[in-house]
């Protein structure tokens, strides 16, 4: 018994033997694009500055003015973080791999054809790397070597393919993240009012520790003892622009019912699709293949397991192993963040009102 255990091959998961430029973490419950370093880079961008802007300027405007600077300059990292990572973590609509038929192997396969979409006539063309007729929508993106549903761009600043089950999610990102640089930046111009404003009362109290050693000008002394919130104003002025433009052509394309994709390619095509209530609205739609799942099917003739060539739903011949969903694994990420992130400002807080 034991020597048959030793001769039976170890059952692989389906990410192991993945045909495409993926990238999978956490057992296959965590999938990206092969630029994912990328995607760790913006990630980097947007928590630098936010520990800058949580140490120096909200625990002082929160002094100043309402404690609930500090919760809303909390939460908000928090939430964009977690939408950052459940849209490049998350598979985008992936379109699993045919096998050749007989039809493409003898070269008589057509290379297009006219499918019915709202009653009008659309031409779906084969795709010979992935052996299938595109679906209407879909396309193959070049970056991940594989086809994806409802496919609208790869977006190298998250490091994956955007695609129909993490759109909605990007979307969240650059809104939340457009909100998140206009915060900052109005915290940080209003904490220079408020230094000024403390400068004038010390002032006009004699205080002379920090009276006119500039003169009349209390000004620069405010933007001197500033620093930090002057620089978080320069970064989300920057930025401010190209995420808050980007938001906007998003939005565009939601209301006119586009993708990224058909709008440098495509003319009128929108009308043939779903409402943009559907798209926002609807149900996120199941990953075609369970990336975690281990293999106990033989090689097709490709050499790789024919579970990779079904949908989720009709795949028998694997086993669900336990482990986290991805949603589990980045809420389990982002709550932890979000605790240590509260507690540590607020002993922060504490420590310089007592001092």
């Amino acid at each position: 018994m034991a020597k048959r255990a030793q001769q039976e091959p170890k059952r692989l998961r389906v990410y192991e033997q993945w045909q495409g430029n993926e990238r999978f973490f956490c057992w296959g419950c965590c999938v990206t694009g092969p630029s994912w370093k990328s995607g760790m880079g913006s990630l980097l961008l947007l928590i630098a500055p936010t520990v800058v802007f949580l140490v120096f300027v909200a625990p002082y405007m929160a002094r100043a003015l309402n404690p609930v600077v500090l919760v809303i300059s909390c939460i908000l990292p928090v939430f964009c973080v977690t939408m950052l990572l459940m849209t490049s973590c998350r598979d985008p609509g992936i379109l699993p791999r045919q096998e050749p038929d007989e039809e493409w192997l003898q070269g008589r396969k057509a290379r297009a054809k006219d499918v019915m979409v709202n009653g009008q006539r659309v031409t779906v063309r084969y795709n010979d790397t992935c052996h299938f007729y595109q679906p209407p929508r879909a396309h193959h993106c070049s970056v991940n070597d594989n086809c994806i549903e409802r496919f609208d761009h790869h977006c190298p600043w998250v490091g994956t393919t955007i695609g129909k089950r993490n759109y909605r999610t990007f979307l969240l990102f650059i809104y939340g993240t457009s909100i998140y640089i206009a915060w900052t930046f109005g915290i940080s111009l209003g904490s220079l009012f408020v230094k000024h404003r403390e400068l004038e009362q010390a002032a006009a109290a004699g205080d002379t520790a920090s009276g006119d050693s500039l003169g009349s000008n209390l000004w620069l002394k405010a933007l001197g003892e500033s620093g930090a919130a002057i620089a978080l104003m320069v970064l989300a002025f920057i930025f401010f622009w190209f995420v808050c433009g980007l938001s906007g052509f998003h939005t565009w394309l939601v209301a006119s019912n586009q993708t990224t994709y058909e709008n440098f390619r495509c003319n009128n095509c929108f009308k043939l699709w779903q409402t943009p209530r559907i798209l926002l609205c609807s149900k996120i739609p199941l990953a075609t293949v369970h990336l975690s799942m281990r293999c106990c099917c033989k090689r097709n003739a490709l050499g790789t397991c024919s579970c990779t060539q079904n949908r989720l739903k009709d795949c028998r011949h694997c086993m669900s192993t336990t482990g986290w969903k991805p949603s589990q694994v980045i809420w389990n990420v982002g709550l932890t963040w979000y605790a240590s992130t509260i507690a540590c400002f607020a002993a922060h807080s504490c420590a310089i009102h007592d001092d």
